[in-house]
Parts: C-alpha cells; sequence; structure tokens
C-alpha cells in the first residue's frame, strides 16, 4: 500500500454528492410538472447536473489520496467514464419520471446505481500507472451494492407512487438529495478502500494531472450548479408569477360575467337576467298547465333617505332589503333588482 488520505479532503466527496444531487433532483422535479413539449429539455438537465455530479465526486475524492508517485489520467477513458454517468443518470430519471411504479424504480436505481460503480472503475482504468492498482472482491461488491440501494432509496423519497411532482426544497426532496449524495459518496469510499497500489508502482507517461484535473472539475462543476438553480428558480418564480396573474384574470372574468347580469350594489340579478327568468317562469307554467307570479315593490319616501343621510346611507338601506327579500327565497324564486328604488 502506497497511498494515505488527507483527512481534511476526505469529506469533499460527500458535500459535491449532496449539492449535485439536490440540483439534479430540483431539475427532475420541474420535468415531472413542465408541459410535454419542455419537459425534455428539464430532463436533459438534471441528466447533465446528476451524471457530471457523479463524475465530480471521483475526482474532487481523488484530492485526498497522498501517493509518493503523481496521479495522472488519460483524456480518453476520463471522458468516457463521465458520458458513463451522464447516460446512466439520464436514463434512471426517464425511467421513474413520471410513472415511479416499484418495478421502475428497482430498474432506475440498479441502472443507476450501476452508472456510479463503471463510472469510478473507469476513470481508475484510466490512471497513468504501472502495475494497474489492485481491487479486494468485498469492498469492490459493497461499492456495487451501497449504490444501487442508496440510489433506489432516492429515487423513491423523490419520485415515489405519490411524490411523482415532489416540490423542490420539500422534504421528500432534501431527503432524497442525501440518499442520492450518500450513493455518490459511497461508492468512491468503498472503490478507494477496495484499491491497493503495489509499492513498486510508478506514474508512466504524462496525462492530466489530478490536482489540475479536479481544479477544473470543481470550478465548472459550480458554476454549472449555479446556473442551473438559478435556472430552476426563476423559473419557478416565472411559474408561480404566471399562476398568480392567470387566477387574477380568472377572478375578473367571472366578476365581469357576474356583473353583466346581476346588480353591483346588492349582487342580485338585474334586469337582464330578470326578464330572461320570467321567460323561462312562463314557458314552464305554460307547459306544466301552472300559474307563475311577479311581485313588485319599491321603498316608499327612499329620496329622503338620500336627502337627509346621504347615498351611502340609502345603498345600506337598499343592500338590507335585498338581503332580507333574498333570505325570504325558496329555491324556485328569484329576487331582482330593475334599478333605482
Amino acid at each position: 500500500m502506497g497511498e494515505s488520505f488527507a483527512i481534511g479532503l476526505i469529506g469533499a466527496p460527500l458535500i459535491v454528492a449532496v449539492l449535485s444531487s439536490y440540483t439534479a433532483l430540483d431539475l427532475a422535479a420541474r420535468a415531472t410538472a413542465a408541459t410535454a413539449k419542455n419537459s425534455h429539455w428539464w430532463l436533459i438537465g438534471s441528466a447533465l447536473a446528476l451524471g457530471t455530479g457523479m463524475w465530480s465526486v471521483h475526482f474532487v475524492g481523488m484530492l485526498a489520496v497522498k501517493t509518493p508517485f503523481a496521479l495522472t489520467y488519460e483524456a480518453l477513458p476520463t471522458a468516457i467514464s463521465w458520458l458513463i454517468a451522464v447516460l446512466l443518470g439520464g436514463i434512471a430519471l426517464r425511467v421513474v419520471i413520471g410513472s415511479a411504479t416499484r418495478i421502475r424504480l428497482v430498474v432506475a436505481g440498479t441502472a443507476l446505481g450501476a452508472g456510479l460503480t463503471a463510472m469510478h472503475y473507469t476513470a481508475m482504468g484510466g490512471l497513468v500507472v504501472s502495475p494497474t492498482p489492485e481491487y479486494a472482491l468485498a469492498p469492490v461488491l459493497a461499492s456495487i451494492a451501497v449504490p444501487v440501494f442508496m440510489t433506489t432509496l432516492a429515487l423513491w423519497l423523490a419520485f415515489g407512487r405519490n411524490r411523482r411532482a415532489v416540490a423542490p426544497r420539500s422534504a421528500w426532496h432534501i431527503g432524497g438529495a442525501l440518499a442520492m449524495g450518500a450513493a455518490m459518496a459511497g461508492t468512491y469510499y468503498f472503490g478507494m478502500a477496495a484499491t491497493s497500489f503495489a509499492p513498486e508502482t510508478v506514474a508512466v507517461g504524462h496525462g492530466l494531472h489530478r490536482n489540475l484535473l479536479a481544479a477544473l472539475v470543481a470550478v465548472f462543476s459550480a458554476c454549472g450548479l449555479s446556473l442551473t438553480l438559478s435556472a430552476s428558480y426563476f423559473e419557478g418564480r416565472l411559474r408561480r408569477d404566471t399562476g398568480q396573474l392567470t387566477a387574477s384574470l380568472n377572478h375578473a372574468r367571472l366578476e365581469l360575467e357576474f356583473l353583466t347580469m346581476h346588480d353591483p350594489l346588492t349582487r342580485l340579478p338585474n334586469r337582464l337576467l330578470l326578464i330572461d327568468r320570467i321567460q323561462q317562469a312562463i314557458a314552464q307554467a305554460q307547459r306544466y298547465d301552472k300559474h307563475c307570479a311577479i311581485l313588485f315593490f319599491d321603498l316608499d319616501r327612499f329620496k329622503c333617505i338620500n336627502d337627509s343621510l346621504g347615498h351611502a346611507a340609502g345603498d345600506l338601506v337598499l343592500s338590507e332589503v335585498a338581503a332580507r327579500a333574498t333570505g325570504m327565497l325558496r329555491n324556485e324564486d328569484t329576487v331582482a333588482r330593475l334599478g333605482g328604488n
């Protein structure tokens, strides 16, 4: 064993994992609530956030590894490891978005856990060292089983049958992000526990130095997470504002429709609606050979109230008369205000 770990950096993978998981699940939640036209864009964004987060955890975690030889990576395996993470992350999210049945959760969790494991060991295969690292069987199996279980749990928390459109920043969303972060970090921790370098291991050739690669990954991941969270926030803000505007317009439309057929002061049917009700009553009376009646009444000396107490007092009198008359109605009766008193 020629490697050890910097204690101060050992927790960095978990922090990166939780933050990237939160962002990915936030975008995936937008996909469940978006229209069919826009949902695939949110799905692509969530796959990129999730896959890049999985990939970033590995290289940020490698900063904690201290070896007597330089850790450098070949470009092609490094790129392939990122592609594996993004593709399997996107497949897993696509499987559960909109229909998170038990079988779908198991399939998605297995695909995502396998993606985490494949990404980790593909990236490790890109190390430019000789001889290649050896792996202990038990930790390798743990690095496969733990991600599958934890990613399945994370997807259930975020997209369970009763939480298809779980709101961002809810307890379910945060729980899913923590479980997904634990899966990512667990893959790295168990994978590194399984890895051993021979004492004679040396770096061979040239590649991307782990410090430079980790720094680039950290910077671009931070920028990407910030941009995606900002986009998600403003999209949610726009959706809330649009919803409030739509509700206000609907309320105004309903109020306008109501005032077209009702008196604005007493809220009683106006002359237009009264004529329609009378025509219906006459037609029904003729059809069933019955009678209908119209009672017309006004308020004597109402002008005196307006002149002596003001129009506000007159309005109160009219409203009170309307309320009392409405209180004596049967279901088939109508009280209307023709105008004036």
